[in-house]
């Protein structure tokens, strides 16, 4: 008879233990569903509200929406990732509807770039090199000469550009005209031309270094003149240092809108951060058809587009490539091959 009794109650524990497992298990994965949604959901308004938050607002809030904005692309791809494992746990619902937000979220920001995108040239009139260079470059100068002579610039543009003042001299040959520091090793714009450059002015920032801002004229053969703007800005979250000089840069830009114009520089956003955003719609600034990643240079094409080569008045992108790779910078450099007239190239048989 005990032993009927005990093989019952075991017949019986048998079944409570299991029931009381699953019931742990759905209340871990109904926590783990929570958390996950709630990490989901930050990442979403990361990726969808950031650039929307102006100076307006509370100050921690905006210094934190400028420090996440120029990742809102990354927030959104993660955010759908992640929303994969939400079906597994039971929440397919949120799953479904997490996954719909984000990539909404990523084809608006798609059909955005889209829209800023200049005209895509057929041929070549004017090869321009962005590069930060990094101040403790440790490359020799001599390996840098032959990167920039093998380069095929017309123009090349460099911040934080100290370790490349030796090999200037040495190009004086090749690129025999020059704007920007001359003998401060700590140099923040140095601009080498194959063909005759005029300032127009040299807007120090007096936040940091002398030759933030370089604005000057190239004239290329055959009489055409453009305009060259080259500069390198603090990070954002930096607001008011920020503010000031995108202020200047405004300023700067609201003057001779009928002509050609380039502007390159590390201006350490990306396309689709508020200021960015700003900044191309106001001044009529057009970007590469295709975003090219700059930063961190290991990050390759996953990297941040910080770096930037935009044109205004009519000018289209022939290509725009990253350059310098192992060069010994954080950044990747940009090439960017312009065409001064690309409607007349298209027309041409």
């Amino acid at each position: 008879m005990r032993s009927d009794r005990a093989n019952g109650h075991t017949d019986r524990a048998g079944p409570r233990v299991l029931q009381r497992a699953l019931r742990l298990l759905g209340l871990v994965s109904q926590r783990l569903a929570g958390a996950l949604t709630l990490l989901i959901l930050v990442l979403l308004a990361g990726g969808l509200l950031s650039h929307l938050v102006g100076r307006e607002q509370v100050e921690p809030i905006v210094v934190l929406a400028r420090l996440v904005e120029g990742a809102r692309p990354h927030m959104l791809v993660v955010a759908a990732l992640l929303a994969l494992a939400l079906p597994l746990l039971g929440a397919w619902r949120s799953g479904v509807l997490a996954i719909l937000v984000a990539l909404a979220g990523l084809g608006l920001l798609a059909r955005d770039y889209r829209a800023g995108a200049a005209p895509v040239g057929q041929q070549t009139d004017l090869t321009v090199l962005w590069f930060n260079l990094l101040e403790q470059n440790p490359v020799d100068p001599e390996r840098l000469e032959a990167a920039f002579r093998d380069s095929g610039a017309d123009v090349i543009a460099l911040t934080e550009a100290g370790p490349a003042l030796p090999a200037a001299e040495a190009l004086s040959d090749h690129y025999p005209y020059r704007l920007g520091c001359i003998e401060d090793t700590h140099c923040g714009q140095l601009i080498l031309s194959r063909h005759p450059l005029t300032p127009i002015s040299d807007r120090d920032f007096r936040l940091r270094a002398r030759h933030r801002l370089i604005d000057a004229h190239v004239d290329l053969p055959g009489g055409q003149t453009v305009r060259l703007l080259s500069t390198h800005l603090f990070k954002p979250w930096y607001l008011v240092i920020s503010h000031a000089e995108h202020k200047l840069l405004h300023e700067a830009l609201r003057e001779r809108e009928d002509m050609p114009t380039l502007v390159t520089g590390d201006f350490n956003s990306t396309p689709w951060s508020r200021d960015m955003l700003s900044l191309e719609r106001r001044r009529e600034l057009r970007h590469a058809p295709a975003p090219v990643s700059t930063w961190p240079v290991g990050a390759g094409d996953f990297g941040a587009q910080i770096d930037h080569v935009l044109l205004r008045g009519g000018p289209g992108f022939v290509s725009l490539a990253p350059w310098g790779e192992g060069l010994g910078s954080n950044h990747r450099g940009l090439l960017a091959r312009i065409d001064l007239d690309p409607d007349e190239a298209s027309s041409q048989p």
